[in-house]
């Protein structure tokens, strides 16, 4: 797997898909079983970008941001800076960061938050986590923010953070990249709709 992933990071599925062309992130994308009680990671952007790709060591730097600071988050962003990335972190709470992250507190939607925010970075993860988990707090947070977000800050590559939630499969059917994406619930379809904000963002092209 690529150097952004080198690390103890537990998730039931990640992967990433490009328009008309799934792609597998590394080893770590991997059928299962739908259960409804297990719901894991998915991860959806454009064909990941150099800083996704490159193993830690290569001397490369770039600049990224990270817009959810929680414990997934902030294991990434420790992750690049020893890459020798550029991080900010974008979160609502006042609480340490991992050493060489940049802590920017704010609210999504607040624009002085994103304003603190490198502009045009190289890449942008997007896990944050909702205030409330009803249709009207996920669909403010992962559709409105994650639009709000890709318009103001502008990144050259987006990683959405999603769920298999958004697979309606739950008993017991093998679940993969290619499995339908019809979620049966309010969370699940939500998610799927930022999926498609991601992929089809003009920056993400």
């Amino acid at each position: 797997a690529g150097g952004l992933f080198d690390a103890d990071i537990e998730v039931d599925e990640i992967h990433t898909q490009v328009p008309g062309q799934p792609f597998a992130l590394g080893g770590l994308a991997r059928a299962h079983r739908a259960d409804k009680n297990q719901i894991g990671h998915r991860f959806h952007g454009s064909m990941l970008p150099l800083p996704f790709r490159l193993r830690n060591g290569l001397g490369m730097d770039h600049q990224g941001v990270v817009i959810g600071a929680g414990d997934l988050g902030q294991r990434l962003a420790a992750l690049r800076v020893a890459a020798g990335d550029s991080v900010s972190a974008l979160r609502r709470r006042q609480l340490p960061m991992p050493d060489g992250v940049l802590a920017v507190h704010g609210d999504l939607f607040d624009p002085r938050g994103l304003a603190r925010l490198p502009g045009r970075p190289d890449w942008l993860v997007f896990c944050a986590t909702p205030d409330a988990r009803t249709e009207a707090g996920y669909r403010k947070l992962y559709v409105e923010g994650l639009r709000i977000c890709l318009d103001v800050i502008q990144p050259r590559k987006c990683l959405f953070v999603s769920s298999t939630a958004v697979y309606g499969q739950n008993a017991g059917e093998w679940v993969d990249e290619d499995s339908a994406a019809n979620a049966g619930s309010f969370n699940g379809s939500v998610l799927r709709e930022a999926e498609v904000v991601c992929l089809h963002h003009p920056e993400n092209r």
